[in-house]
Formats: C-alpha cells, structure tokens, sequence
C-alpha cells in the first residue's frame, strides 16, 4: 500500500499565492461572503454573525474572527436616517400648526394621518416584493415631505373656515373640501405623472429607480386619499373654534409675526400703492 507522503510531501497552504490578507498589520485568512439574488441582505448578515459565534466556540486557542466589511451597515443607518426624519418632520409640523393655528386639535390630525399613509406605503412594498435598500428609503423620506404637505393644507383650510364662526366644524370640512378637492387631486396626478414613468426606464437604471419611483407613487397616492377622505373626518371631529390666545409664546409670535407684516417690503408696497393712488386722483381732478 503507498501513502502520499511516500512520493509527496503534503503541506497544509493556500489555493494561490498571489495576495497577501493582513488586518492591523496581522496574517489572517480573508473570507468573503455574498448573498444569492433576492435574499435579503439583512436576514443574511444576521445569519452569518449567528453562525459565527456558534463556530468561534470551538476556534484553537489565538484564533478568533472579525467582520472587516459589513455592506448591510449602510442599510442599517438608512433606515435609522428614516427614523430620524420621521421624527424630526412630525415636530416641525407640531411647531408650525401651533404657531400659525394655535389649535392643539388641530396638531392631533396630521400627527394620526401620516403614520396611515406610511404604513401603507410599506404594505404595498411588502406586496410588490420590495426590500428596504438605499433607493427605497431614500424614496421613503421624499415621500414623507409629500405626505406632511397634504395634510397640513386641508387642517390649515378647515381650521381657518372653522374660526370664522359662521360654519360648524363638519360644515367648514365640506367646504374646504370643495375648494380643495381639485388642486389636491391634481397635485397627485402631476406628482403621479412624473414618478411613475421613471419606473419604465429600460436597462440597469430602469432597475435601480423601479423601486425608488414606485415607493414615491404609492405613498403619493395614499396621501392624496387620505387628504380627500380621513383628513376632512378627522377635521369635522376634532376642530374647534380657536380661542383668544392666552400662552405667552403665542403672543410674542403673533406680535413678531405682525410686525413683520407690517414692516419692509411691506410697507413699501403700500407706500407704493397710496402714491399712485393719490396720483390718480390728483389727474382726475385736473381733467374736471
């Protein structure tokens, strides 16, 4: 019987030689590991760190393993930017409707229709196949612009019907309805016409903005229906004529606020105004 090592000698090594791996200036053995098509990049990763520290257990003594490259990090912090946004955009609409409207009714109904048109955003991502990558969220926190703006003009328009005083707060949400409900359809079918078409481009960028124009569409579109049919409920619900404003903030800005109105262009606006104004009376007079 002959053994290889009778005609060979046997050596434990590499496949090739022609790259060096070190890591902190240490020899290591680089492994790469990529996932199939349509995995999800998220539920690999995880996979493979959990199956790692299953294996370091029984490592030789001095060996042990690190992650140099991570690709799904950059996922991560997209949706964490997400978050923060989210965040950041619901205070400043909490901010604005307060100062303008001072009506904490009227912060109530943006803050519960946006997360509606979120949330079904995502169950029609879900439903078309649609992973949480770069392009997505990066269409997600256009749209959550998209979807802030829709509500904030409907509560702003019932609200100011409202505090007039001569319509019912159901009575002031049909009317903003029939001023609003044509711009606001609009609005939607221009956003539409111009996101969707970039979903049919052909070739590798056609396939890089699919997901990215489609995910803008989708909550375009549930923004519009929301605006056209849970805003003005909600707005019948909730509002109510505003009263005097008692909080000291609320006067300090309606006092700057007014004395900016007043003030600047303004003013010469109106300076302008009452010159030719008075001009014009003085040539009248002249021709009798």
């Amino acid at each position: 019987m002959k053994y290889v090592k009778d005609v060979a000698r046997i050596d434990l090594g590499s496949q090739q030689y022609g790259t060096v791996s070190k890591v902190s200036g240490h020899e290591c053995a680089l492994m790469g590991i990529y996932q199939l098509p349509g995995a999800n990049a998220l539920s690999v990763a995880n996979a493979v760190r959990d199956r790692l520290e299953q294996l370091a257990q029984n490592f030789p003594p001095g060996v042990k393993y690190d992650v140099v490259l991570d690709t799904t990090e950059f996922v991560t912090a997209s949706i964490d930017e997400v978050l923060v946004t989210f965040v950041e955009t619901t205070l400043i609409v909490m901010i604005v409707i307060l100062l303008f409207l001072q009506n904490w009714r009227a912060v109530i109904i943006p803050m519960i229709t946006i997360p509606v048109s979120l949330i079904a955003t995502f169950a029609v991502m879900k439903l078309l196949g649609f992973t949480l990558n770069t392009l997505t969220l990066f269409g997600f926190v256009l749209a959550i612009a998209i979807v802030v703006d829709d509500a904030i003009v409907v509560v702003e328009d019932c609200s100011r019907l409202v505090d007039e005083g001569k319509l019912t707060p159901r009575q002031g949400a049909e009317k903003a309805m029939q001023e609003l409900q044509r711009p606001l359809i609009g609005e939607v079918l221009v956003l539409l016409s111009v996101f969707i078409p970039t979903a049919f481009i052909s070739g590798i960028t056609g396939q890089l903005y699919k997901q990215f124009a489609l995910t803008i569409a989708v909550s375009t579109a549930f923004s519009g229906f929301n605006a056209l049919t849970f805003t003005p409920a909600m707005c019948a619900l909730f509002l109510r004529k505003k009263k005097q404003a008692k909080f000291f903030i609320y006067r300090w800005f309606e006092k700057g606020f007014g004395a900016t109105l007043n003030s600047g262009p303004r003013r010469q606006f109106e300076r302008r105004n009452r010159r030719d104004g008075e001009s014009c009376q003085r040539g009248r007079r002249r021709k009798l």
